[in-house]
C-alpha cells in the first residue's frame, strides 16, 4: 500500500494501517516485505508542514491509546493544554479590541493540546518505520499509471 504525503493525516493513515496488519499476519505477510510505503517530496516528514497548531487529543489518543498527553509533551511534540483562551482583533499596530469568545465558536480550544506539526509528523514517521513502513522522502509521486486495471503512482527522486 503507498500512501503519497507523509504529513500528519498520511503518517496517521500509515499507523493505524500497520496497526490494523499487525492484527492480520497472514495478510502483512501475502503483502510483503514493504507493506506499506510513505511517499513523501520533503527531506523530512512534516517538512513542508505550519509549526504549531491546537489540536482536538481525541484522534491522537485513538492512533496511540498506549500513550499519555505527559508522554506527548515528552516525545516534544506536544506542549500542554490550552486552559485560558482570549481572541483579539488587531486594528492597528497599537490597538486590538478583545472579541467575547461565545460568538467566535471555533475559538473554544479549552480542553485542546498545542503542539508542533513538524515535531508530530516526525514522532509519527519514526513509529511508522518501527510497524514496517518504508519512508522514502524527497521524491513526489507525479503520475498516476494503471497497469493490468491497477492503478499505481509513479514516483520521481
Amino acid at each position: 500500500m503507498a500512501i503519497v504525503g507523509g504529513g500528519t493525516a498520511g503518517l496517521a493513515c500509515a499507523n493505524r494501517l500497520l496497526q490494523l496488519l499487525a492484527d492480520d499476519p497472514d495478510l502483512m505477510e501475502k503483502l510483503g516485505e514493504v507493506p506499506v510505503a510513505v511517499i513523501e517530496k520533503a527531506k523530512t516528514c512534516g517538512g513542508h508542514n505550519l509549526s504549531g497548531a491546537v489540536m482536538r487529543p481525541g484522534p491522537l489518543q485513538e492512533l496511540f491509546p498506549d500513550m499519555t498527553r505527559e508522554q506527548w509533551r515528552k516525545e516534544r511534540f506536544a506542549f500542554g493544554e490550552v486552559t485560558k483562551e482570549s481572541v483579539y482583533l488587531l486594528t492597528s499596530a497599537k490597538t486590538k479590541i478583545k472579541v467575547p469568545i461565545p460568538f467566535v465558536p471555533n475559538f473554544k480550544n479549552h480542553g485542546n493540546e498545542v503542539v508542533s506539526v513538524a515535531a508530530l509528523a516526525r514522532y509519527q514517521q519514526r513509529q511508522a518505520e518501527d510497524g514496517g513502513a518504508y519512508v522514502l522522502t524527497e521524491t513526489s509521486a507525479t503520475q498516476l499509471i494503471v497497469q493490468d486495471g491497477r492503478r499505481r503512482r509513479r514516483a520521481l527522486g
